[in-house]
């Protein structure tokens, strides 16, 4: 929290962070609170291979602090497109791209944590946002592999759909979150107390839904310049989207 908060600011102090490799660090630290690196470092120059990285097994501490992370690197990268660009082009050994950590929370299954999964949207957001404006090529690499990752935007979609199972299950982690610090509105943390939207008042809730949203928002906009982004949209009507 001191890192993002601090990014803010004023770029002299990004800068001092930049100098000293502070959102590199960052970076490593994930590896200790996901308990694993999401890639295989292949060592033979081929690219490597993703890992699945179950997420359910983490402790709720470990995942607030894991998306605190996340928050404070998303805060630098907004901050400097050379630490975006740095952070995103990283390669083993030296580095793990920071899309690998961030895209583990949104293909988790069954359902991902609230609190991880709205900070890794933010990021993946910022980072389809910003990235690499200059080169075309790159960008569109990254756009498409993105998209790839979300599978077109359906278990996000999923997430904001009273009726699923995956909307049920993040109740239930949220409520977790929740019951951990006391402030739980449910007795029991399991899918079948999953309130309707209009009784739902997890804060947590409306973080990862507030993400998701802004994300389709993204989708949305580029729609009209970008045909990538185009084929997503599409894709959020036919499954009739609500926003």
């Amino acid at each position: 929290k001191i890192v993002k908060n601090t990014s803010l600011g004023g770029q002299s102090v990004v800068d001092v962070y930049e100098a000293k490799g502070l959102h590199r660090e960052l970076v490593k630290s994930c590896k200790i609170f996901f308990g694993d690196s999401p890639i295989e470092e292949s060592g033979d120059g081929k690219q490597p291979k993703r890992k699945n990285i179950d997420l359910m097994k983490l402790k709720t501490l470990d995942i607030r602090t894991c998306a605190a992370l996340i928050e404070a690197i998303t805060g630098l990268m907004s901050m400097s497109r050379d630490i975006l660009q740095d952070l995103v082009e990283a390669r083993p050994p030296q580095g793990i791209p920071i899309v690998e950590y961030l895209v583990t929370a949104l293909k988790a299954t069954p359902a991902a944590d609230p609190v991880l999964l709205a900070a890794s949207i933010n990021g993946i957001r910022l980072i389809l946002k910003d990235y690499s404006h200059e080169n075309a090529a790159k960008r569109q690499e990254m756009i498409e592999r993105i998209i790839k990752d979300l599978d077109k935007m359906n278990p996000m979609l999923e997430y904001i759909d009273g009726g699923t199972r995956r909307y049920k299950q993040l109740f239930a982690l949220a409520e977790k979150h929740l019951a951990e610090r006391g402030e739980a509105n449910t007795k029991k943390t399991d899918v079948t107390t999953a309130p309707r939207f209009t009784s739902l008042v997890n804060p947590l809730m409306h973080e990862a839904f507030e993400a998701i949203i802004h994300l389709i928002e993204f989708f949305t906009e580029e729609s009209l310049k970008d045909e990538q982004c185009r084929s997503v949209s599409n894709a959020m009507n036919e499954k009739d989207r609500e926003t």
